[in-house]
């Protein structure tokens, strides 16, 4: 199984995120953690954000963030919210 880059990156992102789930992280910290593209990370964040996989705050202290239990997010969730495939 392969799974496209979108995937990857959002499933790099929850992991780290579900790790640091008492701070609001920036794009640019989860990007560079998670050794990918501050821009690709951006839209998938933005998409994990829309379908409520994270939360997402604006402003200067704003960020990232998973309030929720890590084991209430399924992989197939993850795959649908950046409407990634599997090859």
């Amino acid at each position: 199984m392969r799974l496209n880059v979108s995937v990857e990156y959002a499933l790099r992102a929850i992991l780290y995120l579900a790790r640091e789930r008492e701070r609001k992280l920036k794009t640019s910290e989860i990007a560079q953690v998670c050794h990918a593209p501050a821009k690709s990370f951006s839209t998938v964040l933005k998409m994990l954000a829309d379908k409520r996989l994270i939360h997402s705050c604006a402003g200067p202290k704003g960020g990232y963030s998973f309030p929720r239990d890590p084991n209430s997010v399924t992989l197939m969730q993850v795959v649908e919210a950046v409407g990634g495939g599997v090859q």
